[in-house]
């Protein structure tokens, strides 16, 4: 299976992160991008 690129904003990240699922995208998605932005909105 090919290694898969996700692209994210924020609200999905604050998402999976309150409901403690965020670390099991990083098992179907080894690299994922966002921007300055959404980052910053996030940390």
């Amino acid at each position: 299976m090919a290694k898969m690129t996700a692209v994210s904003d924020s609200g999905p990240l604050m998402a999976l992160a309150k409901l403690g699922v965020l670390s099991k995208v990083f098992s179907i998605y080894p690299t994922l991008f966002i921007s300055e932005t959404v980052y910053h909105e996030v940390v």
